[in-house]
């Protein structure tokens, strides 16, 4: 039987949506935000391409003048950044580098991870005691709340938190060249709301410093030191790879299409492109670094919590328009329908 055209209108917008969509998957540019550690202007960001395993750069900006220490940088849920303070505190930073607030907090703050549902971030020292900071009800620091996650079991000080979406937590601890161990997180009350938390099984580990789940491999990646590795989404240690001694990995992101960005406190960032296989030490797979800015740090996520992406929006521009061209073609289709005594209408 012949469709209603309002149903057909719509089958070739969700085609043209799928489309669009599959085209995203092969984005080989983008946007990042970082900090560097030194003083003066420590916020930046910069347009990126990767073009025939090539990476390069444009448009790197300066944020601002900076503010009081920079290390850790995410994106909170009403849109601002937040910046690990390398003192007592955290900031809030608008896009342009106004800073909204500093929150003082009772731990040394460099390493920021936000909670699954964004509700609470997190903040720690290189490695030290967890700070766990209720965000206000618009998801900034404005008004916040702040008390030290106190911490038992194997290790007690942590890096950097990452979630994996089956709910493991792991965490990385080590001083700022690596060479610590990796583990398992469990909080009591839920990352939401924690009261307390304990680690277990800690792995050895270079690359143990920076850390981001990767949606596209549904595992960890760790950095620190001169080495890169991956863990399962339940936490087991899968593979790792070295660089040249005198690399020296802080924090980096993944874009969730096969590309990690890892910063190098040496100036250069990494681009690995593991898009093929999913397997860092594939044959495959494609590496390239080329130097970003002195005393380069952390990368803000791109995917996942604390990412630009995560952002709640009410409603995307994307949905609009397919609900605009579900409307359109709507009329289009009762308009048909009461043209049609003029023509043959459709047997089944």
């Amino acid at each position: 039987m012949l469709k209603p055209f309002s149903q057909m209108a719509f089958a070739v917008i969700i085609s043209s949506v799928t489309a669009a969509m599959s085209l995203g998957a092969i984005d080989t540019g983008g946007t990042l935000y970082y900090t560097t550690f030194a003083g003066g202007a420590n916020l930046h960001k910069v347009d990126y391409s990767w073009t025939a395993g090539v990476l390069s750069f444009s448009n790197n900006t300066n944020i601002g003048t900076g503010v009081a220490g920079a290390d850790g940088i995410l994106f909170l849920p009403n849109g601002n950044l937040a910046v690990g303070g390398q003192g007592r505190r955290v900031h809030e930073v608008d896009l342009l580098g106004n800073l909204i607030t500093t929150l003082s907090v009772p731990t040394d703050s460099y390493h920021l991870s936000l909670s699954p549902g964004g509700k609470v971030l997190y903040s720690s020292s290189i490695p030290g005691t967890p700070t766990a900071i209720t965000l206000n009800g618009s998801g900034g620091l404005v008004g916040a709340t702040a008390a030290v996650l106190p911490v038992s079991g194997t290790q007690s000080v942590l890096d950097t938190i990452a979630w994996a979406p089956n709910g493991t937590t792991l965490y990385t601890s080590s001083f700022s060249g690596g060479n610590g161990v990796v583990g398992k997180l469990a909080i009591a009350g839920g990352p939401e709301s924690p009261t307390s938390a304990t680690t277990s099984a800690p792995v050895a580990l270079a690359a143990s410093h920076g850390m981001a789940y990767d949606p596209f491999s549904d595992s960890f990646i760790t950095m620190g030191d001169n080495a890169i590795s991956r863990f399962s989404s339940t936490g087991v240690l899968l593979e790792t790879i070295t660089f040249a001694v005198g690399t020296d990995f802080d924090q980096g992101t993944v874009d969730g299409l096969g590309h990690i960005f890892a910063a190098n406190n040496g100036g250069d960032l990494f681009l690995i492109d593991y898009s093929a296989t999913g397997t860092l030490s594939a044959a495959s797979t494609i590496f390239d670094r080329r130097f970003l800015a002195n005393a380069l740090d952390d990368l803000a996520p791109k995917v996942g919590p604390g990412s630009i992406d995560s952002i709640p929006e009410p409603v995307s521009m994307g949905i609009w328009c397919v609900l605009a061209g579900i409307a359109v073609f709507g009329g289009l289709s009762r308009r048909r329908r009461s043209l049609l005594p003029l023509f043959a209408r459709p047997s089944a």
